[in-house]
């Protein structure tokens, strides 16, 4: 027979994992058999690790996250040569982690930040020094590379992948086996590898509640992003000329502050990347 789990009124630990006695571990912490859970991790109030997930490096997990099977959150990152600072973790709440998500800290003195209510499902990566937002869902083997920024609302298909730096703004989309080298667009829809920005992402967005006109100002905006040519500061002046709403302003402000570029429209028929 196994012995019965560890626990007390608030927190169950099943007597074959391995919580390390320095783990802080807060209330209604479910953590199942042969899990890992290392010595500067904090684990908030009703996470639930299931069995064989891991937890390592200096890792602050949010409160009523989930983390499934052979997930590996937190540690090292996959630099070369590695990396020997603290390997800093923030993971915010209600996230879902799925089977084989990993998730690694940041460099020396830097740090891994993700937001709340996000979905990580099987296989996906994102690498250390990233910072990601909330809402935001990664579909199978998606994979998010260091320093990358990530909005609000994003959605990524499945085994769609960004470059070191890419930053992707928010209720943009990424389609399955969409391989992002330069900046994706707030409120766009992006495909091919590389990226190639087809349209705006009116799903998306009349999902979260945008009007049907908030949605057209959006849209032209966008094209004339994608239109202006390679002057980037001249275009950011012209188009606050012509619409100056909450949405095109938060345009503008993403093209200002690029520094790889804007994933451009698809090329034509014939064309080559």
């Amino acid at each position: 027979m196994s012995n019965p789990p560890l626990c007390n009124s608030t927190i169950m630990i099943d007597p074959n994992a391995h919580v390390h006695p320095t783990a802080r571990i807060g209330s209604d912490v479910r953590i199942g058999p042969f899990s890992v859970v290392g010595p500067h991790v904090s684990l908030g109030q009703g996470v639930v690790l299931h069995s064989h997930a891991c937890v390592r490096g200096t890792t602050d997990v949010g409160a009523y996250t989930e983390i499934h099977l052979f997930a590996v959150v937190g540690g090292p990152a996959q630099t070369v040569p590695a990396d020997r600072g603290p390997a800093r973790l923030t993971l915010g709440t209600h996230n879902t982690i799925r089977e084989h998500v990993t998730i690694h800290g940041g460099t020396g003195d830097g740090e891994t930040r993700i937001g709340d209510h996000n979905t990580f499902m099987v296989g996906a990566h994102v690498a250390h020094d990233c910072v990601l937002g909330n809402h935001i869902v990664a579909a199978n083997e998606t994979g998010i590379s260091g320093h990358c920024q990530v909005g609000d609302f994003v959605f990524f298909g499945g085994k769609s992948a960004c470059h070191q730096y890419v930053r992707v703004g928010e209720s943009a989309m990424l389609g399955g086996n969409c391989h992002a080298f330069e900046d994706v667009l707030p409120f766009t829809l992006v495909k091919y590898s590389p990226a190639r920005t087809t349209r705006v992402n009116s799903t998306g967005l009349s999902r979260r509640g945008f009007s049907a006109a908030q949605i057209a100002t959006i849209d032209h905006a966008v094209s004339r992003i994608l239109d202006g040519g390679g002057d980037l500061e001249r275009l950011v002046v012209a188009l606050l000329a012509e619409e100056s709403s909450e949405h095109v302003m938060q345009l503008a402000r993403f093209v200002a502050e690029s520094r790889r570029g804007i994933a451009p429209r698809p090329l034509p028929a014939g064309g080559r990347s």
